[in-house]
């Protein structure tokens, strides 16, 4: 039922707020003026200085002034929605960026790490054969050395 409310106060700011509304207050101004102050006396329900006009108005400009304050206030939460969902698109966005520079950050250093090894296994292996080197060596040569 709100929900209803605030639409209809929002196409009645919307009303307001256009060329049409400000056409049909002319006319109505227009009318209202002339009939008071060029119709025959008998026809005459506002006299001059139109007091039954400046309340008009002035009531109309109250009711306005509401509708326009809902309207705003309607509009700046359906902004704030629309913020909070761009914000939350973002940081799922950073997120998945910040992931993806992970991922390829622990491949690289899978990769580095891959490399690494093989340079020790191929240390170890040229140490054993340099220890094999070495006990063949000192078979072979004279104890007097």
């Amino acid at each position: 039922m709100q929900h209803r409310i605030h639409e209809l106060i929002d196409k009645v700011a919307s009303f307001f707020g256009s060329v049409k509304f400000l056409l049909l207050n002319t006319v109505v101004f227009i009318v209202w003026l002339s009939i008071n102050t060029l119709a025959p006396q008998w026809l005459r329900f506002d006299a001059f200085p139109f007091n039954f006009l400046t309340l008009s108005v002035s009531l109309e400009a109250i009711y306005l002034s509401i509708f326009v304050l809902i309207s705003q206030n309607r509009q700046a939460e359906r902004n704030k929605a629309h913020m909070e969902e761009q914000r939350a698109v973002q940081q799922r966005e950073l997120q998945q960026r910040e992931l993806q520079k992970n991922t390829e950050l622990n491949r690289l250093e899978e990769t580095e790490n891959r490399n690494i090894l093989a340079i020790l296994h191929k240390q170890n292996e040229t140490l054993a054969d340099m220890q094999q080197v070495l006990k063949a060596s000192k078979r072979t040569l004279p104890r007097s050395l």
